[in-house]
C-alpha cells in the first residue's frame, strides 16, 4: 500500500533543520544575549558610573520639561536642576578617584528619597547641553514615568536606564533583521562590551548607535534590491 505524501513538506519549514534542530535566528540570539548581559549591568553598574552619566541625566531631565536650550549663568552652561538629583550624583562623584568601594547599603539609602522638583540649584553640565532631544527619547521617558508614579531618584535612574537598554536592543533588533548580509557581524558589532555597558547607563550613545546601525541595515538592504533590479 503506498503511502500518502505529506503537504507540510521540509520545504514549508523553514525553523528545521537537515538534523531536526531549531534554527537560530541572528536577531533572537542578539535578544537574548543584550537582554540578559544589559540588565545585569543596569543594577549591578553603581549610579554614575558609566562615562559623563551625571550630565547626561542633568541634559535629559531639562528636556523632559521642554527646555530644548541650555541657561548660560555667568561663565557655566547647564540649567537649575532638582536639588534631590544633584545631591544624588554628587555622592557618588568620588568613586572613580578613590579606592574605597561602595556597598548595597550606601546605593539602597537612596530608593527612599524623592524626587523634590520644587527644591532647585544650578548645575553646569556644558559637555551635554548641546545634544539633540531625539537622543534622550528613553530617558526622557522615563523621567515622565518616575515623575507621574513618584519614583524615587534610584528608581528613576534605574527605569531611564532600563528603558535606553530597551530602545537600543530594538533598534539593533530590527537592523540585523533588515539587513540583507554580514548578519552575524551585526551582531558581533552589537554586542561590543562598550556598546552593551553604555546601553545599560544614561548615555545617549545608544540611541546613536542604534538608528547608525539600522540606517546601516537600510542602506545595505536598498543596495542589495538594486543590484537585484539591474541584473535582472
Amino acid at each position: 500500500m503506498r503511502r500518502r505524501k505529506n503537504p507540510r513538506s521540509r520545504e514549508t519549514l523553514p525553523l528545521l533543520e537537515d538534523e531536526g534542530t531549531v534554527q537560530r535566528s541572528p536577531e533572537i540570539i542578539f535578544v537574548c544575549l543584550a537582554a540578559s548581559v544589559g540588565l545585569f549591568m543596569v543594577f549591578a553598574t553603581p549610579p554614575f558610573q558609566a562615562p559623563d552619566e551625571w550630565d547626561h541625566l542633568f541634559r535629559a531631565f531639562q528636556l523632559s520639561e521642554g527646555r530644548l536650550i541650555a541657561e548660560q549663568r555667568e561663565n557655566l552652561v547647564g540649567g537649575w536642576i532638582p536639588e534631590s538629583i544633584f545631591n544624588f550624583g554628587k555622592s557618588f562623584a568620588h568613586i572613580p578617584r578613590t579606592e574605597r568601594k561602595i556597598d548595597k547599603g550606601f546605593v539602597s539609602q537612596f530608593r527612599e528619597q524623592p524626587l523634590d522638583a520644587d527644591q532647585r540649584v544650578f548645575a553646569a553640565f556644558s559637555n551635554t547641553a548641546p545634544y539633540s532631544p531625539i537622543q534622550y527619547i528613553p530617558q526622557i521617558a522615563a523621567i515622565w514615568l518616575s515623575r507621574i508614579l513618584n519614583l524615587s531618584v534610584l528608581n528613576l535612574l534605574y527605569s531611564a536606564r532600563g528603558l535606553n537598554l530597551l530602545f537600543y536592543i530594538l533598534l539593533s533588533w530590527l537592523a540585523i533583521r533588515l539587513t540583507p548580509m554580514l548578519k552575524w557581524t551585526m551582531v558581533l558589532v552589537c554586542l561590543m562590551p562598550m556598546n552593551i555597558f553604555l546601553a545599560a547607563s544614561l548615555s545617549s550613545d545608544p540611541m546613536t548607535n542604534g538608528l547608525i546601525f539600522l540606517l546601516t541595515a537600510l542602506v545595505l538592504k536598498a543596495a542589495s534590491s538594486a543590484e537585484m533590479i539591474r541584473w535582472s
